[in-house]
């Protein structure tokens, strides 16, 4: 988490204002026709527009059919898992001569495309950005680009559409400014430019998914539009159905899925105040942004609310306490302890909510090595490629300066665990695509000094709650080896072991090797016989 975070946090109440009375505005004439023949092309999220028991085709027919009855448009759906745009292109080509199936079962891209389409619309790049298949030189972007293009007319010269469509690319990770969403933005400006040049209509399905994120974040901390940091939950399936039928001038319809999908976040009076908040974090700097949202009832009392931070001692809070329905904290702390908790107390006339905020400790982590030998066939072999720094970051050494191999120079960075990556904000958890963009067979070094008051042993657990993905990890504890094995080989995902904490300050080191796809991992302590380790300090300073 960064401080890049607060342009999106401190705009959330207007947005939240705007979008609660739905924000209709300056939408196009309508360009569906009574009957129109619509095809839906893209990847696992299309797929899961009809797989998805709320997916957004679902949810489309069904609006639809409400405002149009008899003269609705049939709508099929072309998505195929881990598809991108260069793999469409394949898809396409295959598709010309032979029977192709992907993701929707009896849906033939031959036939499909063949019998043609009224309206097209394209949604591809989320693979693009995932795996990925691009770097994020200018030139790779480019090069992105014109495959798209190379796509967009082959599939028109085949379904010959009336109108077509190309809709931006959804968040990737809930923090619309990580490094997986800054390049979706590139892709996203250039998705822009070739709907202009080709004659297309752009259907902003990103940029609704992100307001929708927005709306949910001021009412509830928790709020997501992904069900796994990639995929449209029921409410990102909603945000993109709206999206769609906003691009193609369908107010009507576009209301009515508002209407009708999104009641949950425009709550009842009796479940209001409502208090939100969210956390940007400096771990290096031990500071922390704690922005909060009061959203109260229509017509409720007109007196101020007084807005107080609590936090633990040593800690610092500024300002004291604020009178007003949102504000930011600024505080300063050490986040020693697995989780630190502070408390945000609102008080609006006789009505006081509380709300919990977890900290949790932070990793000194560095991102971004290649380190392909250690996959030789694509297996991982973690005595295949011993780095030449690593003997001195298993004696403790060379963490205060940063690493430099194969031409790159790669920082010791404080990172957080936050509720916009996968694992969350677990503290043992690490995603590295809120440090980097990322690259296949990336490797990462994440350590962690840990002080017991006596000797104990504990189990370390590994875990990763990826859905595709490879990662191979190495652990040591004061240098001394524990692991070495592929995590996404062994059962659920995880694997456990047994070791001894020493009395006094203990280092863990852990690698991640990580293939292709989504990359996280968590790394968790737990105590014998009833130990809660509840004495533990936490350190990413090698000088405490």
């Amino acid at each position: 988490m960064d401080f890049l975070r607060k342009t999106f946090l401190v705009n959330s109440l207007a947005v939240f204002l705007a979008f609660s009375s739905f924000g209709c505005s300056v939408l196009a004439d309508s360009l569906l026709k009574p009957g129109d023949r619509v095809v839906f092309v893209g990847d696992s999220i299309t797929g899961q527009s009809i797989n998805h028991p709320q997916g957004y085709l679902h949810q489309l027919k069904w609006a639809l059919n409400e405002v149009k009855s008899n003269t609705a448009p049939t709508l099929i759906a072309l998505g195929g898992s881990g598809q991108s745009v260069g793999s469409w292109q394949n898809v396409e080509k295959k598709s010309r001569e032979a029977e192709t199936f992907l993701d929707i079962r009896g849906v033939d891209v031959k036939t499909t495309l063949d019998t043609g389409a009224d309206v097209l619309i394209i949604m591809l790049g989320m693979n693009d950005l995932l795996s990925p298949y691009i770097s994020e030189s200018t030139e790779d972007l480019d090069a992105w680009a014109e495959r798209y293009r190379q796509l967009l007319n082959s599939i028109r010269a085949r379904a010959k559409p009336r109108v077509s469509a190309l809709a931006t690319i959804t968040l990737l990770t809930d923090d619309p400014v990580s490094p997986k969403n800054r390049v979706r933005n590139e892709l996203n400006r250039r998705v822009a430019a070739l709907a202009a040049s080709e004659g297309c209509i752009l259907i902003n399905t990103g940029d609704e998914m992100l307001r929708l994120l927005q709306r949910g974040r001021v009412l509830f901390p928790d709020f997501h539009v992904t069900h796994d940091f990639c995929h449209p939950n029921a409410l990102g399936h909603t945000a993109v159905a709206m999206a769609m039928m906003k691009g193609l001038g369908e107010t009507e319809v576009t209301q009515k899925l508002a209407d009708h999908y999104l009641e949950s976040l425009t709550p009842k009076a009796d479940k209001l105040p409502l208090l939100s908040y969210s956390v940007s974090a400096d771990p290096a700097a031990q500071a922390y942004r704690i922005t909060y949202w009061l959203t109260s009832a229509p017509g409720s009392s007109d007196a101020k609310p007084d807005i107080r931070l609590v936090v633990p001692e040593n800690w610092q809070v500024k300002p004291s306490s604020i009178s007003a329905t949102t504000g930011v904290f600024t505080v300063n702390g050490h986040a020693e302890k697995l989780i630190t908790t502070l408390s945000i107390v609102a008080k609006a006339g006789n009505v006081e909510r509380t709300c919990e905020i977890s900290i949790p400790a932070p990793w000194l982590v560095a991102a971004g090595i290649p380190n392909q030998a250690a996959w030789p066939g694509n297996v991982f072999s973690p005595t295949n490629s011993i780095l030449p720094f690593e003997t001195d970051l298993l004696n403790g050494k060379g963490f205060d300066r940063p690493i430099i191999y194969k031409g790159k120079t790669i920082p010791w960075v404080s990172h957080s665990a936050g509720v916009d990556y996968t694992g969350g904000a677990d503290p043992a958890s690490i995603d590295p695509y809120g440090i980097i963009f990322g690259q296949p067979f990336d490797a990462l070094y994440a350590v962690r000094w840990i002080f017991s008051e006596k000797e104990r042993q504990v189990d370390i657990t590994l875990s990763s709650r990826i859905f595709a993905g490879t990662l191979g990890m190495t652990v040591w504890l004061n240098g001394e080896q524990l692991y070495a094995r592929t995590l996404t080989a062994e059962p659920k995902k995880t694997a456990t072991f047994t070791t001894s904490l020493h009395k006094g300050w203990n280092r863990l080191l852990v690698k991640c090797d990580h293939m292709s796809w989504q990359w996280q991992f968590s790394c968790s302590f737990s105590g014998n016989n009833g130990d809660k380790l509840d004495d533990l300090r936490y350190s990413v300073n090698s000088e405490r």
